[in-house]
């Protein structure tokens, strides 16, 4: 870590001293000395920060560590002469100081893993509160209860009870008071409770000038050497974050949920967008954003309390980071929303209480079934609300209401010019019906649908301020890591993809108005940026005229997204993207021989697919790309065709990031014309599409000439994967699953396909 660095945490040292919440800034210096474990500076704020706190186990570690770095100052001297005496104990969340590693104390662990009885750990920690000066309990519940029922002394020595609510709060014989009420008898605060992310929200809502612990005084008890299976492992992170609290607003009209689960704490961007239009309404709305506020709180847990790898019931250990794409199945399957429970039932406790009068859902594949539990619980005790949704989920006429249908109303499609005028109606009471861009429960049967209004210029829509969060902070994952979406363009251009259901009308903004946005997001601290969109490059000129408007306001940002081939794309153009801020970018090739292309409708040749990657490659950009296997007309020699070819590239293709068996989806072309395409479905056409209106289930359909099943699927599918392997081209995380189900048969195989080396796309860390 540079000076630049240590300046920027010592800063935010400052900022929390100054805000009255030095508990947080020593959490603020211990993120800075993971990355720079021996930076005396660091360290001796530490130690007189934790002093300052009479944290003093946690004192007197970091000044002997800057002793052993910089033996022999007077003033270390002093601070350990001075500590020496001073009573062993740690609060809140202890961490050691080890060679080339962190050890975490954890409360929960220590209350969890049954080493030592409940009882010992009770009466210990009561004889130690007994020895504290003004005495208040924060929280209630079975912890404090347990406390009390053992140390019942305690309930006559303490002088209040703090509640968030008091009048949820127990009689225990002591007056109930608010954080915001504390009285002057107050000095020593306990928080009560073993998980961390409890714990830091009371620590947050406190007022400055408190003596706060909690149960990690156990940590230097005379218990210790017993508590050592609560002390593990743990990694950096960049905890603490201000997470706010679940809180809905009462009296609103509209109330806008993003659900988990989105892919690694990413800003919402189609959220920002709708709630611009709602700005313009005049209605009281709120939009809240549950899936970072349970990405963190996962995390949290994880982290401080777990401080380990989570187990499902059924034994699957969880991978470190669900919310990566790559594990997109263990939410759409269901498998693992009862991670987020806790804030299903917050959020829906608190809509119930609240009750908007529109409750609006951005649903996709991911949050579909959270969201669906969501708006269940809610109608079936607010039966008045209008329900309505957006989003991946709502692009297609076709599938309507079935893509969410616990939905009144969707808007299908792009929602800026119609959820504005649908929200003030429906807050006004009304049930409109046959609206354009809008489908709902009460439309006339058998309507034929209308598209709604687009607004064609971009430039019209004002960009996301994503101002329902105290700071941009907040989205970022657990490592700190910040990858921001920004869109430049709307829609595909080419649209002619055989497999593919994204076929809109492409339009895209003019660079000034992009840099704007641009300049915007670096004055919040963001400075790495994916385009989310599916045809960044349909215009290559416009994408240029962008490029060197980033270069002339001289805005120092990283870049990364998705291009289509293209034959204007040549060494000149690939070279302005590199010096605009471009380091990775990954190209929806799709297919690796001229035939397959042709069978694909690219529109473009593997000759231009080659230059193409050569020069992105020259220009000093990283290159992926993605392969669909299966399409029909395919066949094996189409695939080690494409195998040969990524062998021939591999020096310039980093990975080969996704490998997707063909599905045949709503929306694209081999939906909408099978039988031009020689495919065919084992059941009739129309009740699958009934059952299935999303896609097709891979072993029900199959394709004549060749003849091609779900088992030659994926026969191809590890063909190619086996080859790429052999060939030595790295693949992505997608394609794991396949390698270890396959390749562990083959042991030098297996010694090839150590994927844990490959090359990181930086917008995939």
């Amino acid at each position: 870590m540079n000076s630049q660095d240590v300046s920027q945490i010592l800063g935010e040292v400052e900022d929390c001293l100054h805000k009255g919440k030095p508990a947080l800034a020593v959490d603020v210096l211990y993120r800075g000395l993971w990355r720079s474990p021996s930076d005396v500076e660091l360290l001796r704020r530490l130690g007189l920060l934790c002093a300052r706190l009479e944290r003093w186990e946690e004192a007197r570690t970091a000044f002997e560590r800057v002793e052993a770095l910089s033996p022999g100052a007077p003033d270390v001297q002093i601070a350990l002469g001075a500590l020496a005496g001073k009573r062993r104990e740690i609060s809140s969340s202890p961490i050691n100081f080890g060679t080339d590693k962190y050890l975490q104390f954890s409360v929960h662990r220590c209350f969890t893993n049954g080493v030592v009885p409940l009882s010992v750990l009770w009466e210990v920690l009561g004889d130690l509160l007994v020895e504290e000066d003004g005495l208040a309990f924060y929280g209630h519940g079975p912890f404090l209860d347990d406390l009390l029922a053992l140390t019942p002394d305690l309930a006559r020595l303490a002088v209040a009870l703090i509640a968030d609510d008091p009048t949820a709060a127990p009689d225990l014989g002591l007056p109930v008071v608010t954080p915001a009420t504390l009285p002057a008898t107050v000095r020593t605060v306990f928080l009560c409770g073993t998980r961390m992310f409890d714990r830091i929200q009371m620590l947050r809502r406190l007022p400055a000038g408190l003596r706060v612990i909690d149960a990690g005084l156990l940590s230097s008890s005379n218990l210790a050497p017993q508590l050592a299976d609560a002390w593990a492992p743990t990694m950096p992170h960049a905890y603490p974050l201000t997470i706010p609290d679940i809180v809905v607003r009462p009296d609103l009209d509209v109330l806008i949920l993003d659900c988990p689960a989105r892919t690694l704490a990413l800003m919402p961007n189609g959220v920002g967008y709708v709630s611009n239009a709602l700005k313009k309404t005049g209605l009281g709305f709120q939009v809240l954003d549950l899936d970072v506020f349970s990405y963190h709180r996962y995390h949290m847990h994880r982290l401080f309390d777990v401080v380990g790898s989570l187990t499902l019931p059924d034994g699957t250990v969880l991978p470190v980071e669900p919310w990566l794409p790559e594990h997109h199945e263990l939410w759409s399957s269901g498998k693992i929303t009862h991670l987020v429970e806790d804030e299903v039932v917050e959020i829906i406790e608190q809509i119930v209480a609240a009750r908007p009068k529109v409750l609006g859902f951005s649903v996709h594949a991911c949050n579909r079934r959270i969201a669906s539990r969501i708006a269940q619980a809610v109608r079936a005790q607010v039966p008045e609300i209008a329900i309505i949704a957006g989003g991946y989920s709502c692009q297609n006429e076709a599938m309507g209401m079935r893509g969410f249908p616990d939905a009144d109303y969707m808007c299908i499609g792009e929602a800026d010019l119609t959820v504005g005028p649908l929200c003030q109606m429906l807050a006004a009471g009304q049930r409109p019906k046959d609206l354009p861009g809008i489908m709902s429960r009460f439309d006339t049967p058998g309507r034929r649908f209308v598209p709604g209004p687009r607004e064609n210029d971009l430039d019209r829509l004002d960009f996301p301020r994503y101002d329902w969060v105290p700071s941009l902070d907040l989205y970022r994952n657990y490592t700190g890591y910040q990858l921001t979406p920004i869109i430049a363009s709307r829609g595909c251009r080419w649209s002619r993809c055989s497999f593919c259901a994204e076929r809109f009308y492409w339009r895209i903004r003019s660079a000034a108005n992009f840099c704007d946005e641009l300049q915007w997001l670096a004055a919040q601290g963001c400075n790495l940026y994916m385009f989310n969109e599916s045809d960044l490059n349909g215009m290559p000129e416009r994408l240029l005229e962008i490029c060197d408007e980033v270069i002339r306001r001289n805005i120092k940002v990283l870049f990364t997204g998705q291009l289509r081939i293209h034959a204007k794309s040549d060494q000149a153009f690939f070279d302005k993207l590199a010096a605009a801020g471009f380091t990775a970018l990954r190209f929806g090739v799709d297919a690796f021989s001229d035939r397959t292309l042709k069978l694909q409708a690219k529109g473009y040749t593997m000759k231009t697919v080659e230059d193409n990657l050569r020069a992105c490659h020259k220009a000093g950009i990283a290159v992926s790309v993605n392969w669909v296997i299966g399409v029909p007309g395919e066949t094996d020699a189409d695939i080690d065709e494409g195998v040969a070819f990524l062998a021939s590239v591999r020096e310039c293709v980093a990975k080969v990031d996704n490998i997707n068996q063909l599905g045949i989806v709503n929306g694209s072309i081999y939906w909408l014309s099978p039988e031009k395409h020689n495919i065919h479905y084992r059941r009739p056409k129309e009740d699958l599409y009934e059952e299935f209106p999303n896609s097709i289930p891979t072993e029900l359909w199959w394709s004549e000439e060749p003849y091609i099943d779900d088992k030659i699927r994926l026969a191809r599918y590890e063909q190619a994967v086996v080859g790429l392997v052999r060939s030595g081209v790295r693949v992505g995380p997608f394609a794991a699953g396949v390698i270890d189900r396959t390749l562990k048969s083959d042991p030098r195989l297996a010694a090839a396909a150590d994927m844990e080396e490959r090359i990181a796309m930086l917008a995939h860390p």
